[in-house]
């Protein structure tokens, strides 16, 4: 008799998530390069693009490449430390998330809604975008709901639903302070403002995680548990501004730009942590193990990000730099969970050998030349959200600078296309070894 399929468990629900996740990547990389299409001379007599398809473009890109991105591996984060069945609710919490993601996308492909290029989650005017935006919050809610219940060995991942649950309650308050309002960049940009500095914690409480895992760091570790208190209270006080002071007034904006310095304060929490399992000398020793190369290449390039940080005044390329690192590093060390957890725990063994170092090289060569490069022609006074350099092209600094920033971005794109394979390839063939179902 054949073995019968719980569809139900752990494992076949972790695929889910990990094709989401891969899937959010492979198209927002599909979008990054048809932008650069776009904007090439006499493409518009080849394609027909969609009203304002470069700004729809930039839009999906940074729905796709950070928010449906970290939901994703946030499901894979729950569905690998799960020990108990997967509830209906929870899958059809998934299938929420993928269909306000395929909602959210249909302006931006279409000749429909205004886009504005606001802060932390850009937006297309169109009801199709707004309501695709409340079915993947809806979604989220029904997938980590169970956390609330389960085991105290999942205190972390509590932790980060606790800061999703803070980001859609001040997205709804900014909502209901801002009704009657025109639809446009300034009511977008007070809408998702405090909700998207929240996220911020959100994001920093998984790349906590993900160095933990990496650096064999237990989560009992006094660093790890505060530094994961810190967040989850950065987050609440974070809240309590929108009863201090209303979406539209300055001294909650002022207010929520001032929190970004909690973030920083985390990372000083759990440095001593980190540090400590950097240097471990057997650590060192295998220092081209995927977990070992990961987690280097993601704190160093966090850190430069970190650093590029405090040039920034937010009109030039200085300041998608600063992002840019920062998130290139979380990106990476997402990575290395992908070869050393999200795929062994559906029984493949973990990912090593010359490809997948080349792959995390690549990426991380790749985002550090990129913003290196986007680093010193802002300093030069290139604008950001602009196509094209945006600098004397005369100067030869800022055409060095250019070159950099291109041939880096190059070599991220690469360096991604290949995650995306090694990725597809591994899932697209039998596991090593069984798993229970």
């Amino acid at each position: 008799m054949p073995k019968q399929i719980n569809f139900f468990s752990n494992v076949n629900v972790l695929r889910c998530w990990l094709f989401l996740a891969i899937s959010s990547l492979a198209i927002a990389g599909l979008f990054a390069v048809f932008l650069v299409l776009s904007r090439m001379p006499g493409s518009n007599n080849l394609i027909t693009w969609p009203l304002s398809f470069f700004e729809k473009g930039l839009v999906a890109h940074v729905l796709l490449s950070i928010v449906i991105w970290y939901l994703a591996v946030f499901g894979c984060m729950i569905q690998t430390n799960r020990k108990s069945v997967i509830s209906k609710t929870e899958l059809l919490g998934f299938l929420f998330i993928v269909s306000g993601t395929i909602l959210c996308l249909i302006p931006s492909v279409s000749d429909r809604g205004q886009p504005t290029l606001n802060n932390y989650i850009p937006i297309i005017i169109d009801e199709l975008f707004y309501y695709g935006l409340v079915v993947v919050a809806i979604g989220t809610l029904m997938s980590g709901f169970k956390l609330l219940f389960e085991e105290k060995h999942n205190s972390d991942l509590r932790g980060a639903f606790f800061l999703i649950i803070f980001v859609i309650i001040a997205i709804i308050i900014s909502g209901v302070q801002l009704r009657g309002e025109p639809l446009n960049y300034d009511y977008n940009e007070k809408l998702v403002w405090g909700g998207g500095h929240i996220m911020q914690f959100f994001n920093v409480t998984l790349l906590i995680i993900a160095w933990s895992v990496l650096g064999n760091i237990s989560k009992s570790s006094i660093f790890f548990k505060a530094t994961i208190m810190w967040l989850v209270i950065s987050g609440l006080i974070s809240l309590s501004f929108y009863f201090l002071w209303p979406a539209s007034g300055e001294m909650q904006t002022q207010s929520f730009t001032n929190m970004q310095y909690a973030s920083g304060v985390s990372i000083l929490i759990f440095l001593p942590a980190l540090y400590g399992a950097m240097c471990n000398s057997s650590f060192l020793k295998s220092f081209w193990d995927i977990k070992t190369f990961a987690l280097w290449s993601s704190v160093t390039l966090f850190f430069v990000g970190g650093i590029f940080g405090i040039f920034v005044d937010g009109a030039d390329t200085r300041t998608p730099a600063h992002y840019h690192g920062m998130i290139g590093g979380i990106n990476l060390a997402f990575i290395g969970l992908f070869y050393s957890m999200f795929l062994p725990k559906l029984g493949y063994a973990p990912l090593k050998g010359k490809l997948v170092s080349c792959q995390i090289a690549l990426y991380a060569l790749g985002q550090l030349l990129f913003i290196i490069g986007m680093f010193i022609a802002g300093g030069m006074g290139a604008a950001r959200k602009v196509m094209g350099t945006a600098i004397d092209m005369e100067n030869s600094l800022g055409i060095i600078a250019a070159r950099v920033r291109d041939f880096g971005g190059g070599l991220a794109i690469l360096g991604g296309i290949l995650f995306i394979f090694i990725c597809l390839k591994t899932l697209f063939r039998k596991p090593e070894k069984e798993t229970i179902n």
